[in-house]
Formats: C-alpha cells, sequence, structure tokens
C-alpha cells in the first residue's frame, strides 16, 4: 500500500522593526482608515507618510493586516488571522520594539531642538553685536 505524503511549504516572513511596530500598533483594533493610522505613525514615532505606506502595503501583501484601497472604501485597517499569529510571536518582543522607537524618535527630537536652540542663539548674539 502507498503512502501518501503532503507537503506544507511554509513562507517564513521576515519583518523589519518598523513593520514589527505596525503590527504591534494595530494589534487587535480596528482602525477607522489607514490614513489616519498613517498619520499616527508620522506624529508619534516620526515615520515619513511614505514610509509608513510602503510598510502598511507590504503588510497586506504577506497576508498580514487588511485595509480599504480606493476601490473598496469603509473597510478598517485590521490584522488578519495571519497577521494576529504573528502578533502572538511578537508579543515577546514587545518592549524592545517599542523601546527601540520611543528612544530614536525622542533622540530625533532632542537633535532637533538642540540644533534650533544653537542656531537661535547664533542669530541672536549677531544682532546683539
Amino acid at each position: 500500500m502507498a503512502q501518501i505524503y503532503s507537503r506544507v511549504y511554509t513562507k517564513e516572513i521576515k519583518l523589519g522593526r518598523r513593520e514589527q511596530l505596525i503590527l504591534l500598533e494595530i494589534s487587535k483594533d480596528k482602525i477607522d482608515t489607514a490614513s489616519s493610522f498613517v498619520d499616527y505613525l508620522q506624529d508619534n514615532y516620526g515615520f515619513s507618510k511614505s514610509s509608513s505606506w510602503y510598510c502598511l502595503n507590504r503588510l497586506k501583501e504577506f497576508g498580514l493586516v487588511d485595509f480599504a484601497n480606493r476601490v473598496e472604501l469603509g473597510k478598517p485597517l485590521c490584522l488578519t488571522k495571519v497577521g494576529l499569529a504573528e502578533l502572538n510571536r511578537l508579543e515577546g518582543v514587545r518592549n524592545e520594539v517599542l523601546a527601540y522607537f520611543s528612544s530614536s524618535f525622542l533622540a530625533d527630537q532632542n537633535d532637533y531642538s538642540y540644533k534650533s536652540n544653537f542656531r537661535y542663539m547664533q542669530n541672536n548674539a549677531y544682532a546683539l553685536r
């Protein structure tokens, strides 16, 4: 009697830190629009809109997230079943990923603030002469 073996091919998904952060931020929520989420990422983490859209579209290609495009309006941004499974896997590194982006964004903000203050002081020093 012959045995039939079925092969299961799993595509290992390698996510960058930004994509991991996006999955962690979306979590189990249903976000009204992907556009509002892109604005959130820009305001809270300093990501450019194009970078955020690239990551979201890549996650959609992997089947991890689902959201409306121009054709299908009204669909919220949320994780798929595969995305929820990946989220469970990422729970172990949640604090590490969030700390990485929080510290890098704060460092960028402080660097910008320092440079702005330095320029302000230089300009005022010339004005006082």
